[in-house]
Formats: structure tokens, sequence, C-alpha cells
């Protein structure tokens, strides 16, 4: 049994992340979890009702990472594999199928993630920023999957063996930590590039610095439970990752491959005075419009 995860917060375009959930091409059973604390989203998934495998339940509205661990301790969550994804954007028709043939393959894989394929149009400079940072995303897992070291997997689109996991700390990104604890269980963390999760970037320079710094700051309190992890996100590993594919780019986009540069580097630096001034990462919703 398979439960396919979808969390949201005013997420106007979750019914396009369910129906994509309802056309996988897997005669596997499965079930479709809906979570979401607010009214807007739980109405539009609420169309969607007749589907018997589709189930709705509203969280407390204080956070992603409490609202996946309250539906660990749900007792209608039964799956053996949780695939997890968010309310804005959608997977391909073949996730499920290739989620669950990399689990039967390779027994020791106790998580894995999905491919994040941008949606935004990459002749804009928020696409090409969307286009670039997914592209070195993609060559890294893929580095670090054939070469047996750890993965750090997409908060779009993952899955992890439900043994595995029976609640996290709420004070890093799920994504980041739950694959820490289960290979701390001896399993390794696996990269599925065929399953694919499609997302829409921002498209605003407050939304994009807004988004990445969370990002940043979440994976800082990682060193609080694994200090000596083999963190995959780090300044100094984006630039050593960024260089060679942004080489690529520089003679057809050199305006828009400085400025890359110059806000990633913004990002990483705004954390870092954030941090020190103990504005760490905490668990909570968080609306960026502009990937709505």
């Amino acid at each position: 049994m398979i439960d396919i995860i979808i969390t949201g917060f005013h997420e106007p375009q979750i019914g396009r992340a369910i129906e994509a959930a309802q056309k996988q091409k897997t005669n596997l059973p499965y079930k479709i979890i809906v979570s979401a604390p607010d009214k807007e989203t739980l109405d539009i998934a609420g169309k969607y009702s007749p589907d018997t495998r589709l189930h709705i339940i509203k969280d407390p509205g204080k956070g992603k990472s409490l609202a996946l661990n309250l539906l660990l301790k749900n007792k209608d969550i039964k799956g053996e594999i949780l695939i997890l994804s968010d309310g804005d954007c959608y997977v391909n028709d073949q996730a499920v199928e290739k989620i669950v043939e990399m689990f039967e393959k390779h027994p020791k894989v106790g998580c894995l993630s999905g491919r994040v394929i941008p949606t935004n149009d990459p002749t804009t400079n928020y696409g090409y920023f969307a286009h670039t940072l997914a592209l070195g995303a993609h060559k890294e897992r893929e580095r670090r999957w054939k070469a047996g070291l750890f993965i750090e997997c997409s908060g779009y689109l993952w899955a992890f063996r439900r043994k595995l996991i029976d609640s996290f700390p709420l004070d890093c990104a799920e994504d980041s930590i739950c694959p820490l604890i289960i290979q701390d269980k001896g399993f390794k963390i696996g990269y599925c590039s065929e399953a694919e999760v499609y997302v829409k970037y921002p498209t605003e320079l407050d939304d994009f610095v807004k988004q990445k710094v969370r990002t940043v700051k979440a994976h800082a309190n990682l060193s609080n439970y694994f200090p000596n992890a083999d963190k995959m996100k780090s300044f100094s590993k984006e630039i050593m990752r960024g260089i060679p594919i942004l080489a690529g780019k520089i003679c057809r986009e050199i305006g828009w491959t400085i400025q890359f540069m110059f806000i990633r580097c913004n990002i990483w630096l705004k954390a870092r005075d954030e941090l020190k001034k103990n504005k760490g990462y905490k668990d909570g919703w968080e609306t960026i419009n502009s990937t709505k």
C-alpha cells in the first residue's frame, strides 16, 4: 500500500496536484492524503471527494513539519511507502511507478528524492535562475547517487519507507532531517530522476530571496542533530557546483548570470546575518505569492 501525501496552505492550484496524483500509471493500490489548514485549499480538495482514494485532513495551521508529524501518528496513514509532495506543484504520471521500482530494486534505500523541473519560462531572468538551480541540484544528486554519497531530498517530491520514521524535529526542514535520520539507521538515500515534479519558482526578487533564505536557515539547524553530516548544500559547494553550469551559459546570458551570482551571495549573507541575530528557522506556513 502507498500513501501520497499532499500538503498545502492557501493553494488555489491544489486541484492540479490532486489530478496528477489520480492519473498515476500504476496497478498498485494507493491513497491520496490532502492536508491543509485553510478553508480555501480544503474546499478545492473537497471537489475531488467522489474519488474514494482521496482523504482530506485539516491540520492546525502551525507549519508543514507539524502537519506531517501529526499525519505519521494518524491511523489512516497505513502505506508502507509514503510519497510526499506539495499543493503548489504536480508530479508526472510515472512518479509512483518509478519510486516503487527503485525501492523494490534497492532494498537498502530507505528514502529517495524525485527530480524538480521548473515550469518557469527559461527565457526570462527568474526562469533562468530557476532552471539553473534545478539543473545544478539534479546533477549533484545524480553524481552523489552514483558515488554512493548522502543525498538531501527535495521537499517538492520525496518518499520513504514508513517504518523508518515515527517523528522528526520541527526546527529543521523535513526533507533534510528525515534523510539523515534514515541514513543513521543504516539505509541509503536514493535519487529517482524519472519521478519528476513540476514547480513554479518565484518570479519576484523579494519572494525569491525570502524563499531561499528560509531554505538556508533550515539547513543550519541540522548540525544540532547531526554535527558531522555530509551536507549537500553550502555556500562553498554551491560555488564549486555552479561554476561549470554557469560557464556553459555565460556567453548567452551574461547579464543574468552576473545578477544570479550577486543574488545568491546576498541570500547566503542574509541568512548568515539572521542566524547571528538568533532569527533561525522555525516551522510555520509561509506564503510565496509569486509561485501561485
